[in-house]
């Protein structure tokens, strides 16, 4: 009886399944400058979620399959984590290491996985992290640079345009053309709107320089093309504008006779309501995009 017990267990550890290996990997950041360090952990387990010490190798990899960090193989600990500290190679280190145009490069692609042992059946399984992107802090720099200088440029325009604009709104309201009056000041609080943007993403990519960060480029990146959408749509608007007061023969108008300040109350009192309807399309837009985000 007990041969046949032992024989009966032999026979079902040959025929049941071999447990598949359940390995998970991750990377602490994604966008990082050259030089830095970033840090690969993982856990490996059996599907069934038991843990043991497995032989495995991790390591950060380059373009034409350049490793630039190696654990080497090794076992993890005894539930399974492990993990790989890194300090990226600068671009002249790059180069050193053969990584091809690391001069000229602006960003360089890393990728970081581990190779485990199976244990039931000899294979080796791979796994890979996202990404990593290595940026060249002085090229990054030199870009931000110009973004800041652009936006430099059209906040100084811009503040031009808003006493011209109140020239404008005054003339059509002394002359009772409320339509060119309304759409003058609407294009005159989305200017304002668009010096205070500009002024906080100047803001930012001077942070960047300093702290490159994956939420922070990303919020940069979407920042910036609102900011390119909306000068699209306000050229359009000061496009028809012009026409529209190009068409309007003011010669053959009846001026409005009121006082300087029953004009500039009128005004006054039509901008404010434009703000605040401003106010809350980009409050609805902002909450719009953050729960896009999520």
């Amino acid at each position: 009886m007990k041969k046949f017990l032992i024989g009966l267990l032999s026979f079902l550890l040959l025929v049941s399944p071999a447990l598949a290996l359940n390995i998970s990997v991750s990377v602490d950041k994604n966008k990082v400058f050259m030089g830095d360090e970033i840090t690969l952990t993982g856990k490996i387990t059996f599907d069934n979620g038991t843990s043991s010490a497995f032989d495995y190798r991790a390591a950060v990899v380059a373009p034409k399959r350049i490793v630039v960090c190696d654990s080497n193989k090794t076992k993890t600990a005894s539930d399974g984590t492990f993990s790989l500290k890194c300090k990226l190679p600068t671009a002249q280190e790059a180069a050193s290491l053969g990584i091809p145009a690391s001069d000229s490069r602006a960003v360089i692609p890393y990728v970081a996985g581990v190779a485990v042992k199976d244990p039931a059946t000899n294979a080796t399984v791979k796994k890979h992290a996202r990404a990593i992107l290595a940026v060249n802090q002085d090229k990054f720099s030199t870009e931000l640079n110009g973004v800041s200088k652009s936006l430099d440029e059209f906040m100084t325009h811009a503040q031009n345009f808003v006493p011209e604009c109140d020239q404008v709104a005054e003339k059509a309201a002394r002359y009772n053309v409320t339509d060119v009056e309304t759409q003058c000041l609407e294009i005159q609080q989305k200017v304002k709107d668009l010096i205070t943007d500009a002024a906080s993403l100047s803001e930012q990519a001077q942070q960047l320089e300093s702290n490159i960060s994956s939420s922070g480029i990303e919020s940069f990146r979407e920042a910036l093309k609102t900011l390119r959408d909306d000068l699209k749509d306000l050229r359009n608007e000061i496009k028809d504008i012009k026409e529209t007061i190009k068409s309007i023969k003011w010669e053959a108008r009846k001026e409005v006779r009121k006082s300087q300040e029953e004009l500039r109350n009128e005004i006054e009192e039509k901008r404010t309501e434009i703000k605040q309807q401003r106010m809350e399309i980009r409050d609805l837009r902002n909450r719009t995009r953050g729960v896009q985000s999520e």
